[in-house]
Parts: C-alpha cells; structure tokens; sequence
C-alpha cells in the first residue's frame, strides 16, 4: 500500500541527513546517473531563466533561485514519489523534490516543466525572504507562485503565439490573464543573496 504523501515528505526531512548523496554513490550506480541527469536539468533551467529568459522578473526570481539551490539552502532531493517538481516545508528547513522520472517528463513536455521550475522557484524566494511563517502566508505564497507562472506562460506567448498550453496551464491564465499585473500587491523586491555563516 503506498505511503502517504504528506508521511513521505516528512520521512524525507527526517531521513535527509542520512539521504545518499549523489557523489557519495559507486559511478556505475543507476541512481547516480539518474541524480546527475535530474540535477543537471535543474540547474540548466534555473541558468536558463536567470540569464536568457526575455522577462526581467523571471529573472530576478531565478537569481535568488541560484544562489539558494547552489548553497544548499534549499536542496533538491529525488522522492519521494510526487507526482511533479514538488516544494516541501518543515518547520525552519525546505526542500525541492523532484519525481523519479522527472528527466521524462521534461522531454515530453519540457515548457509545462519549465512552469514547475519558476512556480517552484517562487515558493523557494518566498522560503529565503521569509514569506511563509504561517497558514496565511502559505496561501498568499501559493497564489503568487501561480502568478509567476502564468507570467512565464504569457512570456512564451510573446515569443510564440502557437505555443502549445495543456489544461493546467490554459486554466492558470483564466485565473491570471496579465500574470504578475493580477497579483501587483503581492509582488516584492526579492532580497539579495547572503550565504549563511558555516558551521
């Protein structure tokens, strides 16, 4: 019987001390490369939206995604089995879990991932700035990350009117037809990035 979501996010943060490491596994380990071929299309993502991605927001969003995945801040982990690029928090600690075969679906559909990526992204800053101390503020979070998105959507409208938008993604512009313009009030200027004092 599978395991509940929630209890397996949980077990993930209490495990994640322990969790393996992709560099800590055999180079003939199938896991390994699966790890290296999913962290790398992060990474590659995230260094795609913060340098080349033609909306100055996005951008900003994935600069502070950057600094705080590449310090670990918020690391990304593999399971446990959510169904798409998943934000988990724990108390002081967050965490990006992405699905076991995260690396097929982006080649089935690599924008709608994209998407994943910057809604993700979002909830990310929001962890770093200090957004999301309570219920309330889960809940401004997410709309604002569904306003990030629908911005990245309407982006890729500009550069191609016959871009492809599957049901999700046609329902988040009915919610937001002018992306962040719809959520003005909720849009910040993301902090700059401060490492944390090792320990």
């Amino acid at each position: 019987m599978k395991r509940n979501l929630v209890a397996e996010i949980m077990s993930g943060f209490i495990g994640a001390s322990d969790a393996k490491h992709v560099d800590d596994l055999p180079a003939d380990d199938p896991l390994r490369a699966k790890g290296e071929r999913i962290g790398g299309n992060f990474t590659w993502a995230v260094g795609f939206l913060r340098t080349n991605f033609p909306n100055v927001s996005i951008r900003k969003l994935a600069v502070l995604l950057w600094d705080v995945c590449g310090s670990n801040t918020v690391r990304l982990g593999l399971g446990p089995d959510v169904p798409t690029l998943t934000f988990g928090l724990m108390g002081h600690d967050a965490m990006l879990f992405a699905p076991n075969n995260w690396d097929e679906m982006i080649k089935a559909e690599p924008l709608y991932q994209m998407g994943g990526v910057v809604f993700c992204g979002a909830q990310v800053c929001d962890f770093y700035s200090g957004k999301i101390t309570s219920t309330e503020e889960a809940q401004v979070t997410a709309r604002r990350s569904r306003g990030y998105e629908a911005e990245y959507i309407l982006t890729l409208q500009k550069i191609n009117r016959n871009v492809k938008l599957n049901e999700y993604q046609q329902g988040l512009l009915k919610d937001f037809p002018q992306g962040l313009k719809d959520i003005a009030d909720l849009v910040y200027e993301y902090p700059k990035f401060t490492p944390l004092p090792q320990a």
